[in-house]
C-alpha cells in the first residue's frame, strides 16, 4: 500500500483493499480500492497528489506493511 498519512493529525490512512492470490507470488497481493482512503480520525483529506507530497515531506517509505483489520464502523 502507499503509506500515506493524514496531513492534519499524522495518522496513517486506511484503505479498503481486495486480496488476490497470484500464482507466481508466495503471498497474496493487496490492491487498494480507489476512493476509499480514510483518516482514522475522520479528517477531510486533500487530493492524492497532495497526500503523496506530504509523504515525501515526512520522508517515510513509499510502501508500508499491510495488515488485515475489521472494517470501520
Amino acid at each position: 500500500m502507499h503509506n500515506l498519512h493524514c496531513p492534519e493529525c499524522g495518522q496513517r490512512l486506511v484503505q479498503r483493499a481486495g486480496r488476490y492470490e497470484v500464482p507466481a507470488r508466495p503471498h497474496p497481493v493487496y490492491v487498494g480500492e480507489v476512493g476509499t482512503l480514510l483518516c482514522p480520525a475522520r479528517h477531510p483529506l486533500p487530493d492524492r497528489e497532495a497526500l503523496y507530497a506530504h509523504r515525501d515531506e515526512l520522508g517515510v517509505p513509499w510502501q508500508a506493511p499491510v495488515r488485515e483489520v475489521a472494517p470501520p464502523r
